[in-house]
């Protein structure tokens, strides 16, 4: 069985399908894994300069029910929101449980609110829009915090 570490790694793989992060896509990165007293999970951060987005990832080592975590995970994300709220204008939590493929992601929808999100749901959206976009100009790739 992986450890959360790998997880967390390979989560990233399944984050960057949906969020479009091409340079992530190949798994080719450098992810560094952080630990901290003030998150409970072996975590990383990355940024999106784009988009003024910062993206908190971590896995759970076991699938746990949605319910009991959700309290607790919006409350970490309100934590990962007020800690780069000088540096970032949106914040996204996102996290994996049990090894899975699917994912669940916390941030600020356009009305304020908090939303939940599921990465099955996600890539079902995406489909369904057009993809004849043009490149934006001022795109940034992701950075590893």
């Amino acid at each position: 069985m992986p450890s959360l570490e790998d997880e967390v790694t390979e989560l990233v793989g399944e984050v960057a399908d949906v969020f479009d992060w091409e340079d992530f896509e190949d798994g080719e990165v450098d992810i560094e894994i952080l630990e901290s007293d003030d998150f409970p999970h072996p975590y990383c951060d990355i940024v999106r300069d784009d988009t003024d987005e910062v993206f908190r990832l971590f896995a759970l080592a076991e699938p746990a029910d949605l319910n009991t975590v959700l309290p607790d995970h919006i409350r970490l994300f309100q934590e990962l929101e007020e800690e780069y709220k000088e540096t970032y204008s949106e914040a996204v939590l996102v996290w994996r449980g049990g090894g899975g493929e699917d994912f669940w992601y916390i941030h600020r929808t356009e009305d304020g609110e908090i939303g939940l999100f599921h990465s099955d749901l996600s890539l079902d959206e995406e489909e369904d829009e057009d993809d004849d976009d043009e490149e934006d100009d001022d795109f940034a790739p992701p950075q590893v915090l």
